[in-house]
């Protein structure tokens, strides 16, 4: 159907259209639709274009493609929750996380409330304990993988994701996994965090007003 995201053979030639972060650069979306013959979108949110993963069977096309934001994007997939509340279900998620961090007695990396995410929140680990080895420990201990501090944040600090297909028993599971890792490890941490997290996610529910705001 129109606007439809099923994906086809996507190929990344590596021969220059794509920009530094690995999206097809402006400049070549004139020549690609003259080549393909469809007008390709240029913003996610553009759902009459043609999807950069929508060609011809054994074609190849130039651009690479994030998977999670294609289903995300779906008709049927924002059809079934509505984009307003999947934003809503993500900022829930992201306030439970931080307040688990902190009744760790732990820190969120971001200071300034402005600049929370609600993709996923960075923890900062104490001085003298390694976030990496954490992040070990949790993966072969309880199959969890977290994300990795980068640049100067590396062994500094551990990124917990809560977005996409992703609910409250789903992130309770991902801190509890957490705490019990953060214990492993040695850290200096209160066992107070899925708690924390579970008051606030049973409040939204009581209350969803404060959930949305």
């Amino acid at each position: 159907m129109p606007g439809s995201l099923d994906r086809r053979k996507v190929v990344d030639h590596g021969d220059g259209p794509l920009d530094a972060s690995g999206h097809l650069d402006d400049r070549e979306f004139p020549r690609v639709e003259r080549e393909t013959g469809n007008r390709t979108r240029r913003d996610p949110s553009d759902l009459q274009g043609t999807a950069l993963s929508e060609v011809a069977d054994g074609e190849d096309f130039p651009v690479a493609v994030k998977e999670a934001l294609l289903d995300f994007l779906d008709d049927d997939v924002r059809g079934e929750e509505g984009l307003e509340n999947v934003f809503a279900r993500h900022q829930r998620h992201a306030e439970a996380t931080r307040r688990a961090v902190r009744a760790w007695g732990l820190e969120v990396l971001a200071k300034n409330p402005a600049e929370y995410s609600g993709s996923l929140t960075a923890v900062l680990m104490p001085a003298g304990h390694d976030a990496d080895r954490v992040r070990k420990l949790i993966l072969e201990n309880f199959d969890m993988s977290l994300g990795t501090g980068l640049g100067k944040l590396a062994g500094k600090v551990f990124r917990i994701g809560h977005l996409g297909d992703f609910n409250d028993l789903m992130l309770l599971g991902t801190l509890a996994g957490c705490e019990m890792g953060l214990e492993l490890a040695g850290a200096p941490i209160k066992r107070e965090g899925v708690k924390a997290a579970m008051d606030y996610l049973a409040e939204c529910r009581r209350s969803p007003a404060r959930a949305a705001a």
